[in-house]
This record gives structure tokens, C-alpha cells and sequence, in this order.
């Protein structure tokens, strides 16, 4: 595909499966992979003078990505549809970000492309599959879920959450010295 659109194309040969399936032998590998891969990526990037990098994140990586943050680590939080890396000096870019998965794989039949196969041993097998899989579940109960998910990914004019850095005790002080401000 590159090569009839007179596109440079590089491939990036590295240790990550070995490090991560044999040496370190990962119980749960995605994260770990993930950083090592984007690190993979920026690298060569600054290597051959790129100062941005396009990943091709849909609308549906995001919407999982804030479940997965939402009940492993309790934060409501994705990635954006650009960031600057300053470590690295990169712009990540992710084009596709306001399309759903569908829509890509729709569209990319339309002009012949087929989807690669993922060669990763644990395809199918992760928390993200995982998040897909739930989504579509729920959907069945409450319609438009996925939607509003979608929605929840921007910026509310009246942010109604929490402060940042209370703790759980802190916000319970507050709480109980609103109700007795309230009653007295």
C-alpha cells in the first residue's frame, strides 16, 4: 500500500515480545508492552526527524481507555486527540479518534484494506476486550450507553466532579460540615 502511494515505510525490529513473553514472562503484559512499543515508535521517529507521530486510536480505544481507567486505577481519564510528548519532543496525533471502530473497518473495505490480524498471544484475552465485550452487554439494557460514554470523554461546561486531591476522609468532612451548616 505504501509503495503505490510513494510512501516511505520502515519497519521497526525489536526485543519487546521476547522481553516481555520470555524473559520477564508478564502475567498481565498489555501496559508494559504498550509504553515499550510507543517508546519503540518515538524513537525512530526523532531518528528520522519526525517531530509527530499518527496513531490510528478510534473513537472506541478512547471510550474503553476510560473504563479501563476508571475501575483499575478510579480515574476518569483518556488520551486526547493530540499530545505533546515533552520527553520525546513528539506530537502524537490520532486522526481517526472521532470515528468508531466500525465505521474504519466499514470504510477501509470499501477501498479494499482488510484488517491485519493482531499477532499478539494474548488477542482477544484482555481487559480491553473485556470493556468491548461490556459495553455491547449493557447496551442491550441501556440503550445509547455507548453514546454517552462518547459524551463523558468531553469537557463540561460545569465540571461537577469532585475536587482532585481530597481524600475520601477529607470529602466526608466536607460533606458533614455542609449538612450541619444546612440544619443550623
Amino acid at each position: 500500500l505504501c509503495d503505490s502511494l510513494g510512501l516511505p515505510f520502515t519497519v521497526v525490529k525489536t526485543d519487546i515480545a521476547q522481553i516481555i513473553f520470555d524473559e520477564r514472562k508478564e502475567s498481565n503484559p498489555c501496559s508494559l508492552c504498550a509504553k515499550m512499543r510507543k517508546g519503540a515508535l518515538n524513537e525512530e521517529a526523532k531518528k528520522l526527524g519526525c517531530n509527530k507521530v499518527a496513531l490510528a486510536h478510534h473513537n472506541d480505544d478512547a471510550v474503553e481507555t476510560l473504563l479501563l481507567n476508571l475501575f483499575n486505577s478510579g480515574q476518569l481519564k483518556t488520551f486526547m486527540p493530540s499530545t505533546y510528548l515533552t520527553k520525546s519532543g513528539i506530537t502524537v496525533i490520532r486522526p481517526l479518534l472521532f470515528y468508531r471502530e466500525s465505521e474504519i473497518i466499514a470504510n477501509g473495505k470499501e477501498i479494499g484494506l482488510v484488517p491485519l490480524k493482531n499477532p499478539c498471544p494474548y488477542d482477544g484475552k484482555t481487559q480491553r476486550q473485556e470493556m468491548k465485550e461490556m459495553v455491547v452487554r449493557l447496551e442491550e439494557s441501556v440503550p445509547h450507553l455507548y453514546d454517552h460514554l462518547a459524551a463523558a470523554l468531553r469537557r463540561s461546561e460545569q465540571e461537577e466532579l469532585w475536587p482532585e486531591k481530597l481524600s475520601q476522609q477529607a470529602m466526608l468532612g466536607r460533606f458533614r460540615d455542609f449538612w450541619k451548616k444546612e440544619q443550623g
